[in-house]
């Protein structure tokens, strides 16, 4: 359904697309697959549960913000996997335990990544990869790599219409 609503929506020009380099960043992280985009909060929560979980078990308090990756670059509307990663700013051991399988590696710059900030609830995030996706069309880029959502304010239980999420995918110009 999800995947329908993208495309049959049209394009939101409230939305400002950048072009940014994204520098390379420490990360503990976590995989999981969504069963769909109607049913996953419960579920990205508790994969970010326990990537908090084990990073404040190993002493550190000042993480960056939550962020999500997608691998795929097709997008689907079932049985989505995902990483789940929270920027770290040192090292710590990996944990290979059932309990959190949680490791800790550097994420890669992305020299071009496009991006749009959404101010609102994730009901509504749709409408901005729309914006995004039209715009990398238009404008003649391709998707280079994995899609990231990076969540710069969202309070569990907070009002989804204060959550603020950058939508960020890597692009690279076509060449013909």
């Amino acid at each position: 359904i999800r995947l329908q609503e993208l495309k049959q929506e049209k394009s939101m020009s409230n939305y400002e697309i950048i072009l940014n380099p994204v520098k390379s960043q420490l990360v503990a992280g976590t995989l999981g697959v969504v069963p769909d985009f109607d049913n996953c909060t419960s579920i990205i929560e508790k994969l970010f549960d326990r990537v908090y979980g084990y990073v404040f078990s190993q002493g550190i308090k000042d993480v960056g913000s939550g962020i999500n990756v997608y691998h795929e670059t097709k997008l689907r509307d079932k049985h989505i996997p995902l990483e789940t990663i929270v920027p770290i700013p040192h090292v710590i051991p990996n944990d290979n335990s059932q309990a959190h399988s949680v490791w800790v590696y550097e994420l890669p710059e992305v020299e071009t990544m496009a991006c749009v900030v959404h101010h609102g609830s994730f009901n509504s995030l749709g409408n901005a990869y729309c914006s995004l996706l039209e715009w990398i069309e238009k404008y003649g880029y391709q998707i280079a790599g994995s899609t990231r959502e990076v969540y710069l304010h969202y309070e569990r239980e907070g009002n989804p219409n204060q959550y603020v999420t950058e939508v960020q995918i890597p692009v690279e110009k076509v060449t013909k």
